[in-house]
């Protein structure tokens, strides 16, 4: 799953620029968008978030990022506190995102600098984006569940919710199944390294098909997963999932001053 950019070679070479284009325009559309969110926040009075002075834009995204790092983002201190359904819920996204949000960077590094993958880096890091994929596909799924089926009592969805977890299913199935049809017929042997994949091969391998065809199939595989990855990515931060920044500023100007704790912004 983290070799997204070598991968641009199976591509057409027709396609591949205006493939890059549309990359470098969502990239665009996320900086631009979380940009504009971030001096939005920056707006605000200075002792509504208890910090020194008006915050500043490139404080709060300094905050925002950091602060994803502690505790109460990464174990869901909060969260667990009300409900450990969505305590586990929000600590399989986070952790699933992050790690393959890595993956992507150390493709898009090694892709930059011209070499190819380190082969005792890949040795280890495929298990665990194999494993970590499926348990993000597991969380986005209990979430779909939790929102469509299951809905807490007063609970308001709106349409941009259902986009962007389709969005995210679309994009963590499409890897695994990548995955899948890359190790069709490689037998048991792969499951070390790729585990979640080496198991949807064996079930790919019922469908026999031709060498051609399943060129075929995982170029389309290939397609939907890179575009609904670039389209999650330029939506980001024009959906309710940019409280993925904004719920870290938030956090830490409640626990600074109890007159901020309104501002929580709930991780679901």
């Amino acid at each position: 799953m983290q070799l997204l950019f070598q991968s641009l070679g199976l591509l057409p070479y027709s396609w591949r620029w205006p493939f890059i284009l549309v990359g470098a325009l969502a990239l665009a559309l996320a900086i631009g968008g979380t940009w504009a969110r971030v001096r939005i926040w920056g707006l605000g009075k200075a002792e509504s978030w208890d910090l020194p002075g008006r915050p500043s834009m490139g404080r709060l995204l300094w905050l925002s990022l950091t602060k994803l790092f502690s505790a109460d983002c990464l174990f869901a201190r909060r969260v667990f506190a009300r409900s450990r359904w969505r305590g586990w819920m929000v600590v399989g996204f986070v952790w699933g995102s992050l790690a393959l949000l890595l993956a992507v960077v150390l493709s898009a590094v090694y892709f930059a600098v011209g070499r190819a993958f380190p082969t005792g880096l890949d040795a280890w890091i495929s298990p665990v984006l194999d494993v970590a994929g499926l348990i993000l596909l597991v969380g986005l799924l209990a979430a779909l569940v939790r929102r469509y089926v299951l809905p807490p009592q007063r609970w308001i969805s709106v349409s941009s919710d259902g986009v962007m977890l389709a969005l995210f299913v679309i994009s963590v199935a499409s890897g695994l199944l990548l995955e899948g049809i890359r190790l069709a017929g490689s037998e048991w042997q792969a499951v070390a390294r790729w585990p979640v994949g080496a198991l949807l091969a064996q079930g790919l391998d019922w469908l026999r098909w031709t060498p051609a065809t399943s060129g075929r199939v995982y170029l389309a595989m290939y397609l939907a997963h890179a575009g609904s990855g670039l389209a999650l990515v330029a939506y980001l931060p024009f959906s309710k999932m940019v409280h993925v920044l904004a719920s870290q500023i938030t956090t830490f100007a409640a626990k600074r001053s109890p007159s901020a704790a309104a501002l929580q912004v709930d991780s679901q």
